[in-house]
């Protein structure tokens, strides 16, 4: 479905995620993704007419976006009727984006066949119970199945899968809306507190009481078994992969980036293990009262940021993090040096023992110098990852912050602010040149900025200075400002200045990026569209594997145009990717 120049970009990212569905599910379910994302929700009624497909179409098609959590449901009672509306839900289409990496993750983080098939499954499946799961399994042998009750509580413990109600298929804005109201409406109308107070105290007990529901956690998830003796999840509940655990995994990988490029490759290993610690326990990248439109004020100030108890660590931990393969010996050179063993100590630790017929030679107790050259050891590698936290705390970039009882924690809110600046000055430096990003920083920093000032501090001619801040304005980096020296606000008595909008410029970017995204989505699709008569005979069951017999020399040389075409713009997407969630997650 090639979609026309104006809907690429009025909604850039609508143009990428109904290329991923259409590419997974096919055409109508991408058809019924573009109608939701333009106009909201609609009952299936309205997307029947939109659309221009048949009733039971829809119907069936919403079944699958259902299932995929491409698309949330909600049921709205009146006195008269009840009428079910569908939304868009952002998840399932971010679950396709990164379905390949998903998988790559876990593979890597457990290395084992049998989970990295659960994850799959359950990515191209949607949700699913153990029971579903075992029985599509196929198999008797107790072995076997107890087993994959281990991998299955492995992936719930590690919050890869996470358990579903009814509430995990509604819209999160009506869930908050219905909440409110019935906060609201325990609070007596004969009190005397104002309306404003009343709202407020009613947002207060919606909020706890909307967090609950969104972490929804069943009391009878973990169950005992009792052949074994041993717990176990309940196989009857159902359960759904949690998109928001990997987004986690992916703020960690970008702060590591960042970590290597500011500090040194050595420290930001000993950062990512640090992160890969408390990971699980951390903040979610997408907080859901953001998503339900509340506004700033609700919020604590950056810098005012303090971490869960399980969100903080010490070397010890980090130690145990660390690759096996990981020398840290050297990493620092003023760090500290093992003390060398005197003479007496050394008399001290030769024992004798006394015998019958008097003091025997001296033992030398080869075991407890293993020992104890091993605890040497232990305690050097943590003074050097000690000595590494460090430097990564006083770095002008708060990777780390200090807690108490010589406990570290990662200030997200800072530190994620800091990345986004980096990453934007990045591009702005390798598409318009390190001239235009000194000019960006200049103004970012004076905030409103005069012609002569950037001349001045970026050291530039006029001339030059002048093309370079019209390039940024007219790539939505800078903005004018007119200020008026008179009443009449007359042209030619007004001075224009240069500011930088942070959102403003940023939600451009993350535009530009994701529009270029769908492009390559689009260029794909027509590059297997062009060659389906040659994708079709490669996917017969009669050719798989055997295409250098079946195949002609010319299908053959086609073949790997489309293969290194194909994983050319793949590549490309991955790269933009990875620009693109940093304005769109963090």
């Amino acid at each position: 479905m090639l979609a026309s120049e104006s809907a690429k970009s009025q909604s850039p990212e609508s143009f990428v995620y109904t290329g991923l569905i259409e590419s997974y599910l096919g055409k109508r379910a991408a058809l019924i993704s573009s109608v939701l994302i333009s106009y909201g929700r609609l009952s299936a009624r309205e997307l029947s007419k939109k659309s221009k497909l048949s009733p039971s179409t829809v119907k069936k098609t919403l079944v699958s976006l259902i299932q995929l959590n491409c698309v949330s449901v909600w049921v709205e009672t009146t006195l008269k009727s009840e009428t079910t509306y569908y939304y868009f839900k952002e998840d399932g289409a971010l679950a396709l984006l990164y379905s390949g990496e998903i998988i790559g993750y876990v593979d890597k983080l457990y290395n084992n066949d049998s989970l990295t098939q659960i994850v799959s499954n359950f990515l191209s499946l949607g949700n699913l119970s153990i029971n579903d799961y075992l029985s599509s399994f196929g198999s008797d042998d107790k072995e076997e199945v107890h087993q994959l009750e281990k991998h299955f509580a492995s992936l719930v413990t590690d919050k890869f899968l996470i358990p579903i109600s009814k509430t995990h298929f509604n819209p999160l804005k009506d869930l908050w809306l219905q909440t409110y109201k019935k906060a609201y409406g325990r609070i007596p109308k004969t009190s005397t507190l104002s309306e404003l107070k009343r709202k407020a105290e009613a947002k207060a007990f919606a909020k706890l009481e909307f967090l609950k529901i969104v972490d929804y956690q069943p009391e009878s998830l973990i169950i005992k078994d009792k052949s074994t003796s041993s717990s176990k999840i309940n196989p009857n509940i159902s359960l759904s992969f949690n998109i928001q655990r990997f987004l986690k995994y992916k703020r960690s990988v970008q702060l590591t980036h960042f970590c290597c490029h500011r500090i040194g490759k050595v420290t930001s290993v000993i950062y990512e293990s640090a992160l890969l610690a408390t990971d699980k326990n951390t903040p979610p990248v997408i907080n859901p009262l953001h998503q339900i439109g509340l506004s700033n004020e609700e919020f604590e100030d950056a810098s005012a940021y303090e971490p869960k108890n399980s969100c903080t660590f010490n070397a010890r931990d980090v130690l145990k993090h660390l690759p096996t393969d990981f020398i840290l010996n050297g990493t620092i050179l003023n760090g500290p040096t093992k003390r060398k063993a005197s003479d007496s100590d050394t008399r001290s630790s030769s024992k004798r023992v006394k015998l019958e017929e008097g003091f025997s030679v001296p033992e030398l107790n080869g075991e407890d110098h293993s020992d104890d050259e091993v605890e040497d050891s232990n305690t050097a590698k943590l003074a050097i990852v000690e000595q590494h936290l460090k430097i990564l705390t006083n770095s002008t970039i708060p990777f780390l912050k200090k807690a108490q009882n010589g406990l570290y924690y990662v200030p997200f809110p800072e530190v994620l602010t800091l990345l986004k600046r980096s990453v934007y000055d990045s591009v702005i430096s390798s598409t318009l040149g390190a001239p235009c990003a000194r000019i960006l920083r200049c103004v970012r920093d004076n905030r409103l900025v005069s012609e002569k000032l950037i001349n001045s501090v970026a050291l530039l001619r006029e001339k030059d200075a002048r093309s370079l801040t019209a390039t940024l304005v007219k790539y939505n980096s800078l903005q004018i400002q007119e200020i008026p020296k008179s009443a009449d606000r007359a042209a030619s008595k007004s001075v224009f200045l240069y500011r930088f909008n942070e959102k403003h410029s940023f939600d451009f970017l993350k535009s530009n990026v994701c529009w270029n995204m769908g492009q390559l989505l689009e260029k794909i699709d027509c590059l297997k569209q062009e060659n389906s008569g040659l994708i079709t005979k490669i996917n017969r069951d009669d050719v798989k594997g055997k295409e250098m017999d079946y195949l002609l020399p010319s299908e053959l040389t086609q073949l790997k145009e489309l293969k290194d075409r194909e994983l050319d713009g793949v590549i490309k997407i991955n790269r933009l990717t990875s620009i693109w969630e940093v304005f769109k997650f963090f």
